[in-house]
């Protein structure tokens, strides 16, 4: 008989793709055996374990962010008032969403999330009609900080920038010190539109400035740290792409180093562009 329950996958899903990595535990030490990447729509012809628990990804763009600050000596929980203050502003009834809140870096600031429970909801009926059991979802960004921290050697200075490029969707993460800041996306996609094999000017152009603007965001609260290093995941990732990054940016850009004894020995080369999935496997 074969024992699904040490199985976890991570299904990072875009509007047309499924990039997707197996962690299998069973009676040894847990490591990643599957990686691949598929179309959305044959996403069941892919992952057959119907027993297996599935998390998948949730694109910035497709949730509401929020950061919070909350005085430490109110004297309530921190995260009850960052919910408390997110849906008081909602112009939508609360009860259309899923919430989730994250302190960063300290206990005053709370990233508060919401996702839509249609989207998320729709999100699941595709996934159980393809006879697969969703157990959980993240925020795409988060998921890249989780992958990172969990399955890569930690490079760069306090304040690093990780960059994911799939597809139709770029996400990126500030960490400080393994503690995620912020979290957002990036519009557009890395090649140009009428030449594929060329990279946007446009894209490079708005991914320079999205940093710069939520850098100088830290900055106002009182992160003064400067971005030491780019970290580059995902589809799209290259160490061409990297060196284009880097010279857009003025920021030295690479691609991470993943902690090989985690991975079987044929995952080992994909490992780097698939952190999104593989934070989505961590705990």
């Amino acid at each position: 008989m074969v024992d699904f329950k040490g199985r976890k996958y991570g299904a990072d899903l875009t509007s047309r793709r499924a990039r997707i990595v197996r962690k299998s535990g069973g009676s040894g030490h847990p490591v990643v055996d599957l990686i691949g990447d598929t179309r959305l729509d044959q996403l069941e012809n892919y992952i057959r374990d119907s027993e297996a628990a599935l998390y998948f990804s949730v694109p910035e763009k497709d949730a509401l962010l929020k950061k919070v600050t909350i005085p430490k000596e109110n004297g309530i929980a921190g995260d009850r008032l960052a919910l408390f203050e997110f849906t008081s502003s909602l112009i939508n009834d609360p009860d259309r969403y899923y919430f989730e809140t994250h302190p960063l870096n300290g206990d005053s600031r709370h990233l508060v999330v919401g996702y839509n429970r249609e989207f998320i909801n729709g999100r699941m009926a595709m996934l159980e009609k393809s006879s697969l059991k969703p157990a959980g979802f993240k925020l795409r960004g988060w998921a890249l900080a989780s992958g990172y921290k969990n399955y890569c050697w930690k490079e760069g200075g306090e304040l690093v920038c990780l960059l994911d490029i799939s597809d139709d969707c770029t996400s990126f993460c500030l960490m400080h010190k393994d503690s995620p800041l912020t979290t957002g996306y990036v519009e557009g996609t890395l090649y140009d539109s009428e030449n594929g094999k060329c990279i946007s000017g446009g894209f490079l152009t708005d991914l320079s400035a999205t940093i710069k603007y939520h850098l100088s965001l830290l900055h106002k609260s009182g992160e003064t740290c400067p971005i030491s290093l780019i970290i580059i995941s995902g589809s799209s990732a290259s160490n061409g792409v990297a060196l284009v990054i880097e010279e857009k940016t003025g920021i030295r850009t690479v691609q991470p180093a993943v902690k090989k004894a985690l991975f079987s020995h044929e995952t080992v080369p994909l490992a780097p562009k698939y952190l999104v999935s593989l934070g989505l496997t961590g705990d």
